[in-house]
């Protein structure tokens, strides 16, 4: 299930960034030197730190976010990083233009 992980299993691969209560998502952060494994529960999204560190992201997603994950069948984790920052850049000029 754990494809590369070691043996102690995925509770030690991760650091939750949640702030409870949240019933409908939650956020893991794989810790240094590991990477995200695949097989995450429904409403797990698995993401890089560096996401929410350096590009300023946080959760949840805006519906244009929400809408092209569902569109390509992709968790944001899959979306190239630069993607996110354009999707942002995207939204702002159409807010700004009132599109």
């Amino acid at each position: 299930m754990f494809i590369g992980c070691e043996a102690s299993g995925h509770k030690d691969l991760f650091l939750d960034v949640q702030d409870l209560p949240t019933e409908d998502w939650e956020v893991r952060i794989p810790f240094r030197g590991r990477r995200i494994c695949s097989s995450w529960g429904w409403g797990t999204i698995p993401m890089y730190q560096i996401a929410f560190e350096r590009f300023g992201y946080r959760m949840p997603f805006t519906d244009l976010e929400m809408a092209v994950f569902r569109h390509l069948r992709i968790t944001s984790s899959q979306l190239h990083l630069n993607s996110l920052v354009f999707l942002r850049a995207f939204e702002k000029t159409a807010e700004h233009l009132r599109i």
